[in-house]
């Protein structure tokens, strides 16, 4: 037998993509996708791929340059930010609950192309919002803190300020799933609701749709706020 060959070493390297040159389309996340090594990967050679946060007069510039513009909602932009959007060719909302809203704004922003990615926390944000509203009535964060110095019967002076649901008025801006998933919540703790529909110029059918899923949920329409 000959003389054994030695073994080379076998080393895991992570994948590097390949540089890629300015004159690729840019895709900006703005303030959504902290990590971009997947998009980058999937995009190598494809696409540049850029994270920003924030809106620096650096960062408006990356907006205005890019081709598509990936955003949780166009509503959380700022009005500089929402005027550049408008000129990327494609805008990809990934985390809003109103594809109505999104809609109407990219209408009013003139974007060529809105794409909304569904995303199906209804119950999530409305037992949520419920919750922290339950808290500051009910005091909820004191009587916490009181159990944690392991005092089980906290004094009537530390929970000055505690107000009883039955019989509040719950007013809601907005008229979306999850707005009437917290009005649905909201009617077994008493409270009397109210409601602000700022999307009140839709067709007739869908105005209809909207105005029964409202008398349904117990709500009450205003005229202002």
């Amino acid at each position: 037998m000959g003389p054994k060959t030695p073994k080379k070493d076998m080393k895991t390297t992570a994948f590097t993509p390949s540089t890629t040159p300015k004159e690729l389309p840019l895709v900006v996340a703005l303030n959504c996708l902290q990590d971009t090594t997947i998009e980058r990967l999937m995009l190598d050679g494809v696409a540049r791929v850029e994270s920003i946060v924030g809106h620096s007069k650096a960062h408006l510039s990356l907006i205005e340059e890019a081709t598509v513009i990936i955003v949780l909602s166009l509503n959380d932009l700022s009005s500089a930010a929402q005027a550049l959007v408008s000129s990327a060719k494609l805008v990809v909302c990934i985390g809003s609950g109103s594809p109505q809203l999104e809609a109407a704004i990219a209408e009013d922003l003139r974007i060529q192309r809105l794409v909304h990615v569904n995303v199906q926390l209804v119950d999530e944000a409305a037992d949520t919002t419920l919750a922290l509203t339950l808290a500051l009535l009910r005091r909820t964060h004191v009587l916490a803190q009181c159990c944690q110095r392991g005092i089980w019967a906290p004094s009537p002076t530390l929970l000055r300020g505690s107000r009883r649901c039955n019989g509040l008025t719950l007013g809601l801006l907005g008229l979306d799933n999850v707005a009437l998933a917290v009005a649905q919540r909201a009617i077994g703790f008493g409270f009397l609701l109210t409601f602000y529909d700022p999307l009140k110029d839709r067709d007739k059918e869908e105005a209809a749709e909207w105005a029964h899923a409202a008398e349904v949920a117990g709500l009450v329409p205003v005229h202002s706020v």
